[in-house]
């Protein structure tokens, strides 16, 4: 586009220059605005003023009553040095006076607003003079450099002071500073009452950017919202931004959200969000991201009465901007089906309405309700009559109205989306019989369901894709949603992906449009294929053993949460629905380990969800489920055995716990001191704690974990058993025997024992004592005369005979005198082990 002489826009025109048009100036020429002049430019495609070829003098002029509002526009060789113009010797003309001098002259109450400008290599920027109260005059996020004499002059008359923040002067320390000596007297290249403060410290600077996912693309973790941690659907995108200059948590953002309520209530979060991000990086505006439902939860608040202007940008992935026809078998028949994403949310929402008490799915959806289905219902055309000749009911009489969407999409507020650049990046993989776009319905009682129609033949497979008509798109929303024509933007971008995979496929589309510059490489992480989910019915918390021995869940032990595995997600015990989620699981044996956090039945279900690789329209589903009893704080442990996309289920424990008995040994014991009852159990499958033990000592039961005395058994065998008794019932038992002796000089000491104890009289144990010690004396005479040299072995033998008939006569004395004894003097029991040790003496 070249302009040669002068364009005047008059007062009630309007003249609006697009998304990459170059505007060329030949000779003395310009633009005067009187009525309207609106330059929209887009950071990919800026607008772009500029000399022509030969010789050019230009500026842009607004005078009153006229307004200017450029976004994204490139101004350079504007301006004129004023003066008289010579060729040759001869007179040609009187130059530009100060309306002339600069690319910009705004005057007389002339409005202007710039954002995204870049001003630079001119003769002068923006003269600015005589602007009442009434008028505005701004440029934010703009760049000034170059300019031969000033930036920005203010002059003459005016009253306001000229917004000029948030721009970029050529420093990272802002304008340059004028100086006479050592005093500075202002800037260099702005004049006047020019607020020119949170200027942007370097030039390729740029808008923070929130990420957006779409419906159940966000999860809790110990109550605090996190963005797909289950499929991880949005690493990629993020991980990009990350290379490519962007720092997360300082201009690098996700706005994660409770998916289940109205996108007016996520709009007004995001609101919060936004102040939380302009406040942290001191910045006026920021660039949205949004896939799928989360486009519709940013234009909620961009078309909101409380939307602040603080959005520059707004791109969707696959948003649903008119609706999906899907949401049609969920929200009116509790369908869910088809594909790796559908059957996940129908596991999580099952296990929610069941934890919180709904009848059924169905239920729950309506009397939560998760409203945010009922805003992805379509608002157009999508319903066939079967019994009319398959004609379609005309929206909204007979549908299921989504008001909120009819609200998004009326023409008051979809206009407000113009003062923002919006752009669309849809999917569309080449297929018409690929996404749902509508049902053929019957109109049939099936009591709370099919309220508007039943897909004819929905449920029985011969006739299942008989109740349904398809078109292109990405496997959720068809293309002419995705694309809705009714609601313009400055992009539509469509690319070869589905649904799912839209963040990562469009990763270098997105950064372009952003930042005007396409990345050299991409990142493609793998994606998420299938996935094990392991779901908690209370009352349990969960942990779970990969074959590798890697775990995620709760530690039992410390009461903190584990993750070990790669990409793994777990709610956290601290929720009321707690399920963990493996991507891409390994086949082997996984290990459920429960702690019973209350009293009552509990329920594990095990599913492997995992995508047709010949189909990935389709995924397929197996269960495994395992019950039981849980007790407060009793760890139960199950194993399940995964194989390919089956989950075995759990196995079954038939060997008995292993028992091996430390203490007591096989072998004879002193009468005195103590003596350890030490063993350990094991089990393949239960859990230490989950293993019923008994322990026996000489047939009779006891906790005792030791012989505490063994001067108070009595001597002779004894059996020391263990039985154990693991979670499946395999019983098993080990004993060890042994035996407890004693001496004389055992019993000497013994005796001492017991008066310590007080079971005999002072009195009575220095008679014992002396007594026994007699005995005792006897019998190391025996042992001298056995081992001496000098008498003959008849002799010997004749000897020990009669020692013998004495220490048995002696004892038989003791015994007696034992027995006779008073219970005052020697206790009940003091006189069975002494007996008891006198005739094992004697007998052995």
């Amino acid at each position: 586009m070249t302009i040669k002489g002068e364009v005047v826009i008059n007062e009630g025109a309007v003249l609006e220059i697009k998304k990459g048009v170059k505007v060329s100036f030949e000779g003395w020429s310009g633009i005067v605005a009187k009525g309207n002049l609106i330059v929209k430019g887009t950071v990919k495609e800026p607008v772009i003023f500029k000399q022509g070829n030969g010789w050019s003098e230009y500026s842009i002029e607004i005078r009153s009553g006229g307004k200017a509002k450029f976004r994204n526009a490139d101004i350079s060789g504007g301006g004129a040095i004023p003066g008289i113009l010579m060729h040759n010797d001869k007179f040609i003309a009187k130059t530009a006076s100060a309306s002339f001098e600069s690319a910009i002259y705004v005057r007389n109450g002339g409005n202007f607003e710039a954002d995204g400008l870049n001003l630079h290599d001119n003769y002068a920027g923006i003269y600015v003079e005589n602007v009442p109260y009434y008028s505005e005059v701004k440029a934010n996020r703009s760049k000034f450099f170059s300019n031969d004499a000033y930036d920005v002059i203010y002059a003459k008359n005016s009253v306001n002071n000229l917004d000029f923040k948030y721009n970029w002067w050529g420093y990272p320390d802002g304008p340059k500073k004028l100086f006479y000596g050592s005093v500075q007297y202002g800037y260099e290249k702005i004049r006047g009452s020019v607020d020119f403060s949170d200027w942007a410290d370097k030039e390729d600077f740029h808008d923070p950017v929130i990420i957006i996912p779409g419906i159940l693309g966000s999860q809790k973790k110990d109550g605090q919202w996190q963005i797909d941690p289950v499929f991880h659907t949005y690493d990629n995108l993020y991980d990009e931004f990350a290379d490519n200059g962007y720092v997360p948590e300082e201009d690098l953002f996700k706005f994660p959200y409770e998916w289940r309520d109205s996108n007016a209530d996520g709009a007004k979060l995001l609101k919060d969000k936004i102040n939380e991000i302009k406040i942290q990086t001191d910045w006026p505006k920021v660039d949205v991201v949004a896939h799928s439902m989360g486009g519709l939860l940013s234009r909620e608040y961009v078309e909101s009465d409380y939307y602040q202007s603080d959005v520059d940008q707004l791109v969707t992935l696959g948003t649903p901007h008119n609706g999906a026809p899907e949401a049609y078998l969920k929200w009116e028949g509790d369908k869910w089906f088809w594909s790796l994403g559908d059957i996940y949310t129908k596991n999580i929402i099952k296990q929610e309405a069941e934890e919180g008490g709904y009848a059924d799915i169905f239920d729950y959806i309506h009397q939560r309700p998760v409203a945010s289905l009922e805003e992805l219902l379509p608002v157009y055309d999508y319903l066939q009559e079967v019994d009319n000749d398959y004609a379609y009911r005309i929206y909204p009489e007979g549908y299921p109205r989504n008001e909120f969407l009819e609200n998004l999409n009326s023409e008051e507020k979809k206009n407000k989306l113009k003062d923002i650049e919006f752009d669309k990046i849809i999917g569309g993989l080449g297929n018409e019989n690929i996404t749902i776009a509508g049902f053929k319905i019957i109109d049939v009682d099936m009591g709370k369901k099919w309220e508007h129609g039943y897909p004819h033949g929905l449920e029985i497979p011969i006739l299942g894709d008989e109740s349904m008509f398809y078109s292109d798109g990405d496997k959720t929303v068809p293309l002419s949603s995705g694309r809705s024509e009714n609601i313009p933007a400055d992009y539509l971008i469509e690319i070869n992906s589905d649904h799912r995979d839209l963040p990562t496929e469009a990763q270098s589309d997105v950064l372009e449009l952003l930042t005007g510059e396409r990345p050299e490489t991409e990142k493609r992480n793998s994606l998420v294929k299938n996935i094990l989910m392991v779901s908690v019915f209370s009352p349990i918390d969960i942990q779970i053993i990969a074959p590798d021995g890697k775990r995620v869940g709760k530690d039992f032990e410390t009461g903190e949460i584990i993750n070990e595995i790669d990409g793994a997600y777990y709610t956290g015990f601290e929720t009321e629905n707690e399920f963990i989620t493996i991507p891409n699981p390994e086949d082997g044996e996984y290990e459920i380990a429960t702690q019973g956090t209350g009293v009552g039945e509990y329920r594990v279900e095990v599913t492997k969800i995992s995508e047709d690789e010949e189909n990935t329209f389709e995924a397929k589903e197996s269960t495994a489920v395992f019950e039981g009893i849980a007790e407060e704080g009793k760890i139960k442990e199950a194993q399940i055995e995964i194989a390919g996309d089956e989950v075995l289920g759990e196995k079954k424990d038939e060997i008995a716990p292993v028992i091996v008995i430390n203490s007591p040994e096989n072998k004879r014991y002193l009468n005195s001191g103590g003596l350890e009852l030490n063993f350990d159990v094991t089990d393949d499958v239960s859990a230490k704690g989950n293993i019923a033990v008994k322990k026996y000592l000489d047939g009779v039961e006891t906790e005792a974990d030791a012989i505490a005395d063994l001067s108070l058994e009595k001597t002779g065998t004894h059996i020391f058993a263990v039985e154990a008794v693991d979670e499946a019932g395999n019983t098993v038992r080990s004993e060890a025997n042994f035996e407890i002796i004693t001496d004389f000089t055992t019993l000497i000491s013994n005796v001492g024992h017991y008066g310590e104890m007080g079971m005999i009289r002072k009195q009575e144990v220095k008679a014992l004592k002396n007594i026994i010690g007699n005995i005792s004396r006897l019998e190391k005479v025996s042992k001298l005369v056995e081992k001496s040299e000098y008498i003959k072995t008849k002799d010997k033998k004749k000897i020990a005979e009669t020692i013998d008939r004495m220490i048995i006569k002696h004892v038989d004395s003791v015994i007696m005198l034992i027995g006779k004894k008073p219970e005052k003097f020697i206790s009940a029991d003091a006189k069975d082990v002494l007996i008891g040790s006198l005739e094992y003496i004697v007998l052995n």
